[in-house]
C-alpha cells in the first residue's frame, strides 16, 4: 500500500480518536485516548520523515502516560512535573528551531500541557477548541493532520509577510 494512503488513513484514525477523547467525562479515559492518538501521530510523522514532529509527539505521549498514572492514583501532578514538561518542550523547540513559525507547535503543546495538568476537564476542552479553531479557520477540507499543520503554517506565513510589508512601509515613511 502506498505510504501516502497509509498516512491519510492514520490521519483519519487520529482525528476520530481525538474527537472521541474530548467527549469523555473521566480524565483517565481521556488521557488514554489522547495517548493512543498521539502514538498514531508519531507513526504518521515518522512515515512522512518529519522527525521533529515525531519527537514533539513522543514528549506528548510521555506526558499523557505520566498524567494518566497520577490520575489513576487519585493524585494531581505537582507543579514541578508541569515545569519539567514545559522545560523539555522548550529545549526540544530550541534544538529543532527552523524559523519563527517553529514557535506555533510549542505554544499549542505548552497550552495543552497546562490544561491537561488541570483537574477540570473544561480547561482541556477550551484549549482543544482553541487549537482546533485556529486550524479550521484555514478552510481545511482534508483530514490529514500533516496537511492541517501545513495550512496553519501557510496562514502564519501570510500574516508574517503582511506584517513585514507594513513594517517596510513604515520604514520607508520614516526615512524619506
Amino acid at each position: 500500500m502506498d505510504s501516502f494512503i497509509i498516512v491519510q488513513i492514520l490521519g483519519v484514525m487520529t482525528l476520530i480518536v481525538f474527537v472521541v477523547s474530548l467527549q469523555q467525562r473521566k480524565k483517565e479515559t481521556y488521557l488514554l485516548l489522547q495517548t493512543a492518538g498521539t502514538l498514531l501521530y508519531i507513526v504518521q510523522y515518522l512515515l512522512t520523515s518529519k522527525f521533529t514532529g515525531a519527537i514533539l509527539f513522543a514528549i506528548v505521549a510521555i506526558r499523557g502516560i505520566v498524567f494518566y498514572f497520577y490520575k489513576k492514583k487519585g493524585l494531581k501532578p505537582s507543579p514541578v512535573v508541569l515545569i519539567i514538561f514545559l522545560i523539555v518542550l522548550s529545549v526540544s523547540t530550541f534544538f529543532s528551531w527552523q524559523n519563527i513559525l517553529s514557535i506555533i507547535p510549542f505554544i499549542a503543546t505548552a497550552a495543552k500541557t497546562w490544561s491537561t495538568w488541570q483537574d477540570d476537564m473544561k480547561w482541556v476542552r477550551k484549549t482543544s477548541l482553541l487549537i482546533l479553531t485556529s486550524d479550521s479557520n484555514c478552510n481545511n477540507r482534508e483530514t490529514s493532520a500533516f496537511h492541517s499543520m501545513q495550512l496553519l503554517q501557510q496562514k502564519s506565513c501570510r500574516l508574517w509577510e503582511r506584517a513585514n510589508q507594513i513594517s517596510g512601509q513604515t520604514h520607508r515613511l520614516v526615512y524619506r
